[in-house]
């Protein structure tokens, strides 16, 4: 089952955080609403409609760095690296104490690192520490950034500074600043320790402490899913869908859900919401025609109806880190 890359969660945080503090705060005042709504898309899984719209405020606003640091964060997501790294440098060339910009600047250069052989990747490691570094001591109150400092220690080895107890610091400092961001740093962590149980344990808190809150039902949900719980993780991924009905990542999650556990007429009435939500973002209608395959029910008329949705999935270009066209062939094929 295809698992979207995580973007970094809440952006509306640091907006809301440089309208009230830096040197940034007049222009993120002013960007607030269309940064909150890309903010929003990028959570959802619709990238395409965030690229789109930040790249019009960009041309609207080429000196704003928020909006560049944004577009970056966007760029970085669709695998344009350089791209991504030019435009956090424009950003920060214009304004140093935007810690956004640094944020994404490091973000960038992560990525980048992570193309690279281990040798030349050693020769960014600096500067993408200190990119980071500097994003904490501009905004230390986003979890963003601490999420951020986080990740770099998970992946550093030790021998080069990696520390799995600043780690554990940094998600608690998260926990503290957002608590449901908190459990789900902490899950992270133990999923890159390869403690699945445990991470699961706090996917669960950060649904079961906070059922109103989309983020934790979903990750959770999702993880129940991945562990083939289908019964477990079909009321979970109900209510994430039911909170957030702008979401594909949800509606998909939970139609297949429903597939899996042979409810097809319930999965085609969330489909055909979800259609009407983000006709341009297809990842439900493929993840459902995947679960019935996999479960064995794409027979009779589902099996038409599985290669339909497929058919529908190719209609529009993939949302990036989602199956790609020759993918989505391939299962067309194994549909028969």
């Amino acid at each position: 089952m295809h698992c979207p890359r995580r973007t970094l969660a809440s952006l509306s945080l640091i907006v809301l955080g440089l309208a009230l503090a830096g040197r940034a705060r007049a222009e993120a005042r002013a960007t607030i609403p269309a940064l909150r709504q890309s903010a929003d898309l990028l959570e959802w899984g619709r990238m395409k409609e965030a690229r789109a719209l930040v790249a019009r405020l960009v041309a609207a606003d080429p000196k704003n760095p928020v909006l560049l640091a944004y577009y970056s964060h966007v760029l970085n997501n669709f695998g344009e690296t350089d791209k991504a790294i030019a435009t956090a440098k424009q950003a920060v060339a214009l304004d140093d104490h935007c810690a956004t910009c640094h944020l994404f600047l490091s973000e960038g250069l992560g990525a980048h690192a992570e193309q690279q052989s281990k040798l030349r990747a050693l020769f960014e490691l600096h500067t993408i520490r200190t990119e980071m570094e500097r994003a904490v001591e501009l905004a230390p109150n986003l979890p963003e950034t601490h999420w951020g400092l986080m990740q770099l220690n998970l992946t550093v080895p030790g021998a080069l500074g990696g520390k799995i107890s600043e780690a554990w610091r940094q998600a608690d400092i998260i926990a503290g600043l957002d608590p449901v961001n908190g459990w789900l740093a902490r899950a992270a962590i133990n999923t890159a320790l390869l403690k699945s149980d445990e991470a699961l344990e706090d996917y669960r808190k950060a649904a079961q402490l906070f059922p109103h809150d989309p983020r934790g039902n979903f990750a959770y949900g999702q993880a129940l899913f991945q562990a083939q719980r289908f019964r477990e993780a079909e009321p979970v991924l109900a209510r994430a869908a039911e909170l957030e009905k702008a979401s594909p990542l949800y509606n998909g999650y939970y139609a297949a859900t429903l597939v899996r556990l042979g409810q097809e007429a319930k999965a085609r009435q969330v489909l055909a919401r979800g259609m009407k939500e983000h006709p341009t973002s297809r990842l439900p209608e493929f993840l459902v025609a995947q679960a019935l395959q996999a479960s064995g029910h794409a027979t009779g008329q589902n099996a038409e109806w599985a290669r339909n949705l497929v058919r529908l999935y190719l209609e529009v270009p993939p949302e990036p880190d989602q199956p790609t066209a020759v993918e989505a062939r391939k299962l067309l094929t194994q549909l028969g």
